[in-house]
């Protein structure tokens, strides 16, 4: 069994505000043949971690000032490659569901046993082993995340790039396949070719066909010229068929036919047409129980399925939340051309810890949200948690109640007033600066004034 031990001396940090037990537990790591230093504060222990190398922190959770759980967060934030075990005297499940679900590789209750936490410091680092053999590609082909399931899917995606394999990405909605997708495509033997993406559910079928397949002039009504579909505009390179598990049963006959025999006719021509493309295909849903159901096709789904791939949720991976928070944040500050805006590290750990229920496409729209609403400012833990619930639905499931509506209307229009106020004093009273912060026109910003019978005071311009 591999042990992180040999060949190598990591070097642990022990944050406790008890000196003695701090200095008992560094003694039992340097008998384990670790490099242990104790400090007393989580302020102290972000400091070393700053400005020393150290390979996994061992924390207790009550602390003074910063506790254990916002220490946490901030290294999760800061060094996503640095495990943390919490070690606490108040322990119970909840604590340590807490605690693991925020991204802790391990937790002990006190006492505990001197080889138990041998163990836990051993495994911790074992699974983070890999750092040490093979720095990670942060970014690879815009697919950001160094957490262990994104390693793997990277891995996969470099091994599936060398086929010519068809590929099926499967995952929940917003977790990036067609970034999954791309990555693919760049790196394989057709990236010079195009690379070409259809939205199989956004479409009906006879409209799907046609953007597939292409039409012929005469084919029907409005059929004014020959029009080459989305598999001919991928000669040579790939074709991208997301949401293909919401496709109509005759649709997915005429699929099986291209995937199987790579062949083709044009909407209103009877010629086959042969097409030289690699296929990948994504979904958010069950194909599985759809094969089951009779609602899909089984010998589509085993054409589709040659190589698997799975895009974890970003709940699974919440260390990756800090970078692809910061890549959201760049890209930002470019479109509005200005500084990147910053979060702090409770904002940061505040982001960490939501579930993120629509993944990194939900995490992408708050950054966006904030930048917005806190022009210029830090976004610290409070503003993370109020956009956070500006977002919330007031109903859970079923269709809204009267109530649920009127709510809903009422939230809607405080948030107008609040942002109203708020970009009125930002402006100093200049109503179209007002205008162009929140996004709307000056009569916009008028109406708005006079529904809620507000007035900008003294006015430094219009």
């Amino acid at each position: 069994m591999y042990s992180w031990r040999v060949g190598s001396s990591a070097r642990i940090l022990v944050v406790d505000d008890d000196a003695d037990l701090g200095a008992v537990v560094v003694a039992q790591l340097e008998r384990a043949g670790y490099g242990a230093r104790h400090v007393l504060t989580a302020e102290s222990g972000l400091e070393a971690l700053e400005s020393g190398s150290f390979d996994l922190l061992v924390s207790d959770l009550r602390l003074p000032g910063m506790d254990g759980m916002a220490l946490l967060g901030a290294v999760r934030a800061r060094w996503s490659d640095v495990p943390v075990i919490m070690l606490t005297a108040h322990g119970s499940i909840p604590l340590a569901v807490e605690a693991m679900t925020a991204g802790a590789a391990g937790f002990l209750i006190k006492p505990y046993d001197r080889a138990e936490l041998a163990a836990q410091v051993d495994k911790a680092l074992c699974s983070h082993a890999w750092h040490a053999e093979r720095p990670p590609e942060r970014n690879l082909h815009g697919m950001i995340g160094n957490a262990a399931p994104m390693r793997s899917v990277k891995a996969d995606i470099t091994k599936a790039a060398r086929a010519q394999s068809t590929v099926l990405l499967r995952g929940e909605t917003g977790t990036g396949k067609e970034v999954a997708a791309r990555a693919i495509h760049r790196q394989s033997k057709r990236r010079t070719a195009p690379f070409v993406a259809v939205h199989c559910a956004a479409l009906p079928e006879p409209l799907l066909e046609s953007e597939l397949f292409g039409y012929v002039k005469g084919a029907f009504t409005g059929a004014t010229h020959d029009r080459p579909g989305r598999v001919a505009l991928a000669e040579g390179g790939t074709l991208f068929l997301d949401e293909i598990g919401d496709i109509q049963p005759s649709m997915q006959v005429k699929l099986l036919r291209l995937l199987q025999r790579g062949e083709y006719e044009p909407v209103g021509e009877s010629r086959t047409r042969r097409a030289d493309v690699r296929f990948i295909a994504a979904t958010h849903r069950d194909l599985d129980a759809m094969v089951a159901n009779g609602e899909f096709r089984d010998d589509l789904y085993y054409r589709l399925s040659v190589i698997p791939i799975w895009l974890p949720p970003l709940r699974v991976i919440r260390e990756d939340i800090p970078d692809l928070a910061r890549v959201s944040l760049k890209r930002l500050a470019k479109e509005r051309g200005g500084p990147d805006p910053s979060i702090s590290e409770g904002g940061m750990a505040r982001l960490v810890a939501h579930d993120f229920p629509g993944n990194v496409r939900e995490l992408e729209n708050l950054i966006e949200r904030m930048v917005v609403l806190y022009d210029g400012a830090t976004i610290d833990a409070a503003k993370v948690e109020h956009a956070l619930r500006r977002q919330e639905p007031k109903y859970t499931c079923g269709a809204p109640s009267a109530a649920d509506l009127a709510s809903l209307d009422a939230d809607a229009e405080d948030g107008k007033r609040r942002a109203l106020v708020e970009a009125l004093s930002k402006s100093k009273g200049n109503r179209s600066r007002a205008a162009r912060l929140l996004g709307i026109s000056r009569r916009t910003l008028y109406n708005w004034m006079e529904r809620f019978e507000l007035d900008s005071g003294p006015r430094t311009g219009q």
